[in-house]
């Protein structure tokens, strides 16, 4: 009897065993069952930002998800779980119709806001971020009551503090980092190897803080420039550094040269692209810009193949007169096809980009140059408005839109005004220079609402500062 006992407990130790290691996986199993909808919907929730434009939905959303949470933890009802997942299910719906019009109603200190996030003022100046929280959190509160007046006050109220956290933020992340770097490439002798690179942070930290000092309500530039001179310092101790190698002989000159070329050669070759470099960095870059304008035409007609192909499989055994309606629209998607390459012809790379969107094509007039602040077209630009007039000409049944549109820096109203003065000369102009007839043609301006890219950077700034000309198609 003793040794069936013994012989039973072993195997009765393997299936416990078994049956303990289960249950994780189990668990695991069930809860992706009861959470997996409610966890998707507060995905989207965050990707709309409902956190923070719409905190009361949210946060009722929160305490019954955790609830959920824990009665899953201690094994309660499942019913009683369902019903608590399906109540933090509906709430952050209602948080995500919230965000709609507090994206709006909001919208100004919700970009103070991100100002501010943008220079780490949560952490580089705490009491002020978590005032103008508080604020925030109160006016997505009040909208969501209803209270528009009081959500707009409570927002006025918060955006003033986001922008003196943004403004000690920026003193003391980079006003005085940059001010630690400068001591530390004037104790390591950096002027020596990178003098004009080291000159150029010093400037700007200058021109940042006289910038600052200017005008207090406009940061866009300051910041941009205190950026820019953080990094030049942290360029300028890293120049120094290999030339200092190129005197120790650590490496030579020709090194110097051959490990900067490497990286250019490297995004060429992902691009199927030879980069040769006798006659220095030009050419490859060129061709890199090039290949790129290239494969966004490729990716545009490509969608066009997509799309007929799609309108055939719909039409594959339909009657031959739904086929021939098919064969009359796809010859007329081809003439299309085709204007638009004569249009992105007559474009040099410096000059346009022309690209198709919906319905539309837009004409990206990257060469189009105003005097800084002032609205009135300059003798060279008439060749290029030349050529857009005889783009337009393609298009005699299209309406225009001529959108006005600059970087972030000066007061948004500011550069409302510009952009719209400076789109209203260019419609005066095709107007006044082609067929165009006066009520064909819109002007707008956007100001800085718009941009296409970075304005942290010279670069960025100068793609927002442009001129689009829309040309809306008749269907």
């Amino acid at each position: 009897m003793s040794k069936s006992i013994f012989r039973i407990v072993p195997l009765v130790i393997v299936l416990l065993g078994s049956a303990v290691l289960a249950l994780p996986a189990a668990g695991q199993d069930l809860r992706a069952t009861l959470f997996t909808e409610v966890d998707g919907i507060m995905a989207a929730a965050k990707e709309a930002r409902a956190d923070v434009l719409a905190p009361k939905s949210w946060g009722k959303a929160m305490e019954r998800y955790s609830s959920a949470e824990r009665k899953l933890a201690e094994g309660k009802n499942l019913e009683e779980i369902r019903k608590e997942v399906g109540q933090a299910a509906a709430h952050l719906k209602d948080a995500i119709g919230a965000t709609d019009l507090a994206k709006v109603t909001l919208a100004v200190p919700l970009k103070a806001r991100d100002d501010a996030a943008r220079v780490d003022a949560a952490k580089s100046a705490s009491e002020l971020w978590q005032q103008a929280e508080v604020k925030f959190a109160e006016a997505g509160r009040k909208l969501e009551e209803g209270n528009v007046n009081d959500a707009r006050k409570r927002g006025s109220e918060a955006e003033s503090l986001y922008r003196e956290a943004e403004l000690s933020a920026i003193k003391t992340s980079f006003f005085d980092e940059t001010r630690v770097l400068l001591a530390k490439a004037d104790r390591d002798k950096v002027e020596r190897y990178a003098p004009a690179t080291l000159a150029r942070a010093t400037s700007l930290l200058a021109e940042a803080e006289a910038a600052l000092n200017e005008n207090r309500y406009d940061i866009d530039r300051p910041r941009s420039l205190a950026i820019e001179a953080k990094y030049e310092a942290l360029h300028a101790l890293h120049l120094a550094k290999l030339v200092k190698m190129t005197e120790d002989k650590v490496m030579s000159r020709e090194d110097l040269v051959l490990e900067a070329e490497k990286p250019l050669a490297r995004i060429a070759g992902t691009l199927d692209l030879k980069a040769e470099f006798d006659e220095g960095f030009t050419k490859p870059t060129e061709a890199i810009v090039q290949s790129e304008a290239k494969r966004d035409q490729l990716a545009s007609d490509l969608r066009d193949r997509d799309q007929q192909v799609a309108q055939l499989e719909t039409q594959l055994g339909s009657t031959s007169e739904a086929q021939q309606a098919l064969q009359i629209q796809m010859e007329a998607q081809e003439k299309a096809r085709l204007r638009f390459a004569q249009v992105e012809q007559q474009f040099t790379h410096d000059e346009a980009r022309v690209m198709r969107e919906s319905g539309q094509v837009i004409i990206r007039l990257i060469g189009m140059n105003f005097a800084s602040g002032q609205a009135v077209i300059r003798p060279d630009n008439f060749a290029l408005l030349t050529k857009v007039k005889q783009a337009i000409a393609l298009y005699p049944d299209a309406s225009i839109t001529i959108e006005g549109h600059t970087d972030a820096y000066g007061t948004d109203e500011a550069n409302l005004k510009l952009s719209q003065q400076r789109a209203e000369a260019v419609a005066r102009y095709l107007v006044a220079n082609s067929l165009v007839a006066p009520g064909g043609v819109q002007a707008v301006g956007y100001g800085e609402a718009r941009p296409i890219a970075n304005n942290e950077t010279r670069e960025g700034r100068e793609k927002n500062r442009r001129i689009d000309i829309v040309i809306q198609l008749t269907k």
